[in-house]
């Protein structure tokens, strides 16, 4: 998200985003049962990051457990298209950061 007026966004305009994107278009949430909020930095020691670059880290976490995990292979390294969910891609994100009231 831009700066507005000079000033970061913090963690409750991320939350009123993420808000917006999950409930849908209709705002009724029909796509999903449970969504876990992690903060980044739980999620840069899961993966083992450190202070920038996350999708490169994110990538060498896929390429590393792949070769040891067929089926996370399978399910996850050999289909790149499934590590997004469409309901979650930029392009949804990008709408509804854009949408007027």
């Amino acid at each position: 998200m831009p700066p507005l007026a000079g000033k970061s966004p913090g963690g409750s305009e991320y939350m009123a985003m993420w808000t917006a994107v999950l409930a849908g278009d209709d705002a009724s949430g029909p796509d999903f049962e449970m969504v876990h909020f992690t903060g980044p930095g739980n999620m840069r020691a899961f993966f083992g990051c450190g202070p920038s670059a996350i999708v490169e880290c994110i990538e060498r976490y896929i390429t590393k457990r792949a070769a040891t995990d067929d089926t996370f292979r399978q399910d996850v390294a050999d289909r790149p298209a499934r590590r997004v969910p469409p309901l979650l891609c930029p392009a949804r994100i990008q709408r509804v950061l854009t949408r007027r009231p």
